[in-house]
């Protein structure tokens, strides 16, 4: 008779016995029994376990660290460091749309100043050569945009970059 090793923690009964003994059976030979002793169906359950782990941030979890760390000591430097050059590149890309939106505002306003001081000169003009109903409706034409111009509120310009998706809307109560 064998001899079944046991732990602590379970009982000495028959019944866990045979479950150690069944358990000890290859899949094959315990259907082919199965099978030989007229079981109508052989049902066969396997089980598959997976897991997955994420993070957000530039930089894993610290016990991810420590096991890259385990592989290779200079590895969590390099990690570090990749996160550091991609901080500074989006600082940069960031910079440079302030900077773009800024230019665009400030070239629109140039614009805006030429064509009223040609309107003007238009109205002028016009008024000079004995047009005062042409030269007083330029003239308002360019008073009226001016106006406008100045009360409308600013355009929310949305650009495209990686962030817009985790930016919150603007909270006009704040």
């Amino acid at each position: 008779m064998t001899e079944i090793s046991r732990s602590d923690h379970t009982q000495n009964s028959p019944e866990n016995d045979v479950k150690q003994i069944l358990a000890e059976v290859p899949d094959d030979l315990m259907i082919e029994v199965l099978k030989a002793r007229g079981s109508a169906e052989v049902v066969i359950r396997k089980e598959f376990m997976a897991s997955h782990h994420s993070f957000s941030g530039p930089l894993p979890p610290p016990e991810t660290l420590s096991q890259y760390k385990a592989l290779d000591p200079d590895l969590l430097n390099r990690i570090v460091t990749m996160a550091e050059k991609e901080q500074s590149h989006r600082h940069g890309v960031e910079a440079g749309i302030v900077k773009n939106k800024f230019g665009i505002d400030s070239r629109g306003q140039h614009y805006a100043l030429g064509v009223s001081v040609l309107l003007i000169a238009l109205a002028s003009w016009a008024l000079h050569l004995g047009h005062p109903a042409t030269a007083g409706a330029i003239a308002v034409t360019a008073v009226i945009g001016a106006i406008g111009a100045f009360l409308r509120k600013p355009s929310s310009r949305k650009h495209s970059t990686a962030d817009n998706a985790s930016q919150e809307p603007d909270n006009p109560s704040s």
